[in-house]
């Protein structure tokens, strides 16, 4: 069916404006409580992760045990994020209405799990290049309509996972990165300071072969969010060498150490408690925004670059390649989730302006698939509507 005859035939526009208008939220909370209790269903009854391709066998090894922040939050095997590998994931499926159990997914090329897997044996011996294989990290592949947009959903790392992070970032290109916690809530650490701050102004992460240096740190959005820009590089290089010597010298300039490095801005929000949700619709829009914005400005620069700078090629890689977007949160899934739904709604509504059915749910479901929990609370996926309607609305789209 066409595009054109499924905007004749229905409209989100027209559900989100009706849910936007009722008080009432008891639907919401009786889908995502079906959602909820079928993916219970599946995690704790093995032959249906075999059916449904969701087993998680990898996450629940020993040796990746002591890497997982919160014991029930893993990535699925079949999507994780393998490190010291560069196989790129490709999605070819079409978002659209699910029925109440999940359908299997396939968009990591099969030779992305070469790495092996633990087969069952959960306490088994595994070779050392397959325990360092191991992150809490998901791919996270919006659907085929929308090529090129993907994430990767991980928890916010903990201190000796730092490194796995950043090599992380390093070898799959990664230029943006949404923090969507404060480090500490409530007296409790929901998030490492994995960064380099501009009082240390440098990380060397040699085990995991890369080192991470600080550039600048922003407050932007009216005091809701931080803005910091970090250079990630390879320690097996001169100017890994070169950091080692300068290590805890103040540099006034550091554009002008920037030889065969990543350039990484990190998008960090102050406005989403656990579990819960921003203070309002327009902080979260307004993040959503300024992270699209500075991204295509990034990409329109490197388009319009000449042959006349000879040194491209060995400047700081800033914008050169679109890797995906790191989110994450605490665990990975909540906030995480809530953020790839509504930015993946905003960037298909550009595209297509309409869709038939219930796109956020849709959304919801198909992401659902890919890590576990995605949008944790009703109250989380509520808030997608009602900042997707504020969006829209803001926009004269509706």
């Amino acid at each position: 069916m066409s595009f054109e005859k499924q905007i004749k035939r229905s409209g989100f526009k027209r559900i989100l404006s009706k849910i936007a208008a009722s008080p009432d939220r008891g639907s919401i909370r009786e889908k995502f409580g079906i959602v909820s209790e079928v993916e219970e269903e599946i995690a704790n009854t093995y032959t249906l992760q075999a059916q449904y391709n969701l087993q998680n066998n990898w996450s629940q090894s020993v040796f990746a045990q002591r890497k997982n922040r919160y014991y029930n939050i893993y990535p699925y095997d079949y999507n994780r994020v393998i490190l010291n590998s560069t196989t790129k994931p490709i999605c070819t499926e079409k978002i659209q209405k699910r029925q109440k159990k999940f359908e299997a997914i396939s968009c990591i090329p099969q030779n992305d799990l070469d790495l092996g897997n633990p087969e069952h044996e959960r306490d088994s011996i595994v070779a050392e290049e397959y325990k360092n294989s191991y992150i809490n990290a998901s791919w996270i592949m919006a659907p085929s309509e929308l090529p090129g947009h993907s994430y990767i959903a991980t928890q916010g790392p903990l201190k000796h996972t730092a490194g796995c992070f950043w090599q992380m970032v390093y070898e799959r290109k990664v230029q943006r990165i949404v923090m969507l916690t404060k480090c500490n809530e409530k007296k409790m650490e929901k998030c490492s300071t994995y960064w380099p701050t501009e009082g240390i102004r440098f990380n060397n992460f040699t085990e995991n072969g890369v080192c991470v240096s600080f550039l600048s740190e922003n407050i932007i959005l009216d005091g809701n969010a931080i803005e910091r820009k970090f250079e990630v590089f390879p320690t097996n290089t001169q100017r890994g060498e070169q950091e080692e010597l300068l290590h805890g010298v103040h540099i006034d300039e550091p554009s002008e150490l920037l030889h065969d490095g990543l350039i990484v801005t990190q998008y960090c929000f102050m406005d989403w408690p656990d579990s819960g949700i921003p203070s309002s619709s327009k902080s979260i829009i307004d993040l959503i925004k300024h992270v699209r914005t500075t991204n295509r400005a990034g990409v329109e620069l490197t388009s319009s670059s000449t042959t006349e700078d000879n040194n491209v090629s060995g400047k700081a890689l800033e914008n050169t390649s679109k890797g995906p977007t790191i989110v994450h949160c605490s665990a990975g899934v909540g906030r995480t989730g809530t953020w790839c739904v509504l930015d993946s709604c905003i960037e298909y509504l550009e595209k297509f302006g309409e869709y038939d059915g219930d796109l956020i749910f849709d959304l919801f479901l198909f992401y659902r698939r890919q890590r576990v929990h995605m949008v944790q609370t009703s109250s989380q996926l509520s808030f997608i509507y009602k900042a997707l309607h504020f969006y829209l609305d803001s926009e004269r789209l509706l």
